[in-house]
């Protein structure tokens, strides 16, 4: 499951390429971290097993076939909320993304 996107670029005329932070584990709920009461320090944040991991889908638009390539992995917590250069929106490739 991906909530947010990030960088997104056309190398060619037939590929697309997305980043994103994904969840892997199908069980995992991320929103939950968001209740109140584990908001009130980090080991309520950082303490939960969600699998996530900040993933670079490849689509390709001739074949519809999508490669997915693991970028960052973090077992605790969660990667999200990018942000990039929004001076290269829909210009270039972003070299950097910063994420939370």
């Amino acid at each position: 499951m991906a909530l947010h996107f990030g960088n997104a670029y056309q190398p060619d005329d037939d590929t697309m390429v997305i980043e994103a932070p994904a969840y892997d584990l199908p069980m995992a709920n991320p929103f939950e971290i968001f209740l109140n009461k584990y908001l009130e320090g980090p080991a309520g944040i950082t303490g939960w097993k969600h699998g996530s991991t900040f993933k670079r889908f490849i689509l390709n638009l001739k074949t519809k076939e999508v490669k997915m390539e693991n970028l960052i992995h973090s077992e605790y917590g969660s990667i999200d909320l990018l942000n990039y250069n929004p001076n290269y929106d829909m210009v270039a490739k972003n070299r950097y993304t910063y994420f939370f």
